[in-house]
């Protein structure tokens, strides 16, 4: 079972082993990810990073407009259909983009949020647990959850989509990456940092009835496989959106 403070502890002491790893990893599939989330947001909107980390890939990608165009299941979703993903336009529209939307993260870890403030200085950021939100409900147009519900015990995986019903405005979106099934486990020597990290995912299955429960709609969903420390991840990234 996850223990929430061996989480949180471990986070703080591998901060910087943390960062650079995220920092080398290949990110296509998580830009397009947010495209299907951010794409529909009006200027102006409110996103929510939770589980925010040292600010990236989320935030940084938000706030300076770098969140792809979309494209395929392995992170290259081709939205028009005709093979181009236009990448000869994309630095006009990530400075078309830039600092459109208002961004808050919330972390369990202080000293991830202290790389955060560093990284991304115009967020805004609070420590806080993701079945505890420290925002005011209905105040949200799209939360983010990559990779992180599943650093909690599969008790609390409800009660953390329940919060972000409570904070998101009607209508508003989720994006959530689970593995593909439900495994738990827990490596003693994470990232050869010697802290220990534990994980429990719930699977594709809970958590598209856990969205439900929650006055979830899923408009969205594809698996993707992507590279990190060294090894193939697979997850299952679900959209949806908050019933009106």
């Amino acid at each position: 079972m996850v223990d929430k403070h061996v989480v949180r502890g471990s986070y703080d002491d591998l901060a910087e082993t943390y960062a650079a790893e995220r920092a080398a990893g290949e990110r296509e599939a998580e830009r397009a990810a947010l495209a299907t989330v951010l794409e529909s947001l009006p200027a102006g909107g409110r996103v929510l990073d939770v589980g925010c980390g040292q600010g990236t890939p989320v935030l940084s990608a938000v706030v300076d407009g770098d969140w792809g165009d979309g494209g395929d299941e392995d992170g290259d979703r081709d939205r028009d259909g005709d093979g181009d993903r236009n990448g000869d336009e994309n630095g006009d529209r990530n400075a078309a983009r830039e600092c459109q939307y208002d961004t808050i993260g919330v972390d369990i870890s202080r000293t991830q949020l202290e790389f955060a403030a560093d990284t991304v200085p115009a967020a805004s950021l609070a420590q806080g647990d993701m079945t505890r939100l420290p925002i005011s409900a209905d105040c949200v147009d799209a939360g983010i959850v990559l990779h992180s519900i599943v650093h909690l015990p599969l008790a609390e995986h409800q009660t953390c989509l329940d919060e972000l019903a409570r904070v998101l405005r009607p209508g508003g979106r989720v994006l959530v990456s689970e593995g593909i099934s439900e495994w738990q486990g827990s490596n003693p020597d994470w990232l050869d940092s010697g802290s220990e990290m534990q994980w429990h995912m719930a699977g594709a299955d809970a958590t598209r009835e856990q969205l439900r429960n929650a006055g979830f709609t899923i408009v969205d969903e594809w698996g993707a496989t992507e590279r990190f420390a060294d090894q193939d991840e697979r997850w299952q990234y679900l959209v949806a959106e908050l019933d009106t």
